[in-house]
């Protein structure tokens, strides 16, 4: 099962990544499979899982973000598809995909 569209990462330029102002980043419609969202979504982690972040501190005044954190770690026990979105996005064409659009960025 994959849960990627791959046409979708093969179609993305490079250059609209890296000319993002302030900083890189990218919204790429539609990224997940019917199918893979579906089974995402179907499947959700338990909420004992999370952590509740509350009161957190926020630069420049901003008001806390109070919500619940999953913070994965390897061995987290999760929904199997969630372990398989995971190994998805370790593996080499998404990987690969990163690699391509970042090349060339320069970070001080």
């Amino acid at each position: 099962m994959e849960y990627l569209k791959r046409d979708c990462q093969a179609r993305t330029a490079p250059e609209i990544f890296r000319n993002q102002q302030p900083y890189p980043w990218l919204k790429i419609q539609r990224t997940l499979t019917e199918e893979g969202f579906g089974r995402l979504r179907g499947n959700m982690p338990k909420l004992s899982s999370f952590s509740r972040d509350e009161g957190v501190p926020r630069a420049y005044g901003q008001a806390p973000h109070d919500r619940y954190s999953l913070h994965y770690f390897p061995g987290l026990t999760l929904p199997q598809p969630w372990l398989e979105f995971l190994s998805e996005l370790q593996g080499e064409t998404y990987q690969a995909f990163l690699h391509r659009i970042s090349a060339q960025l320069h970070f001080c």
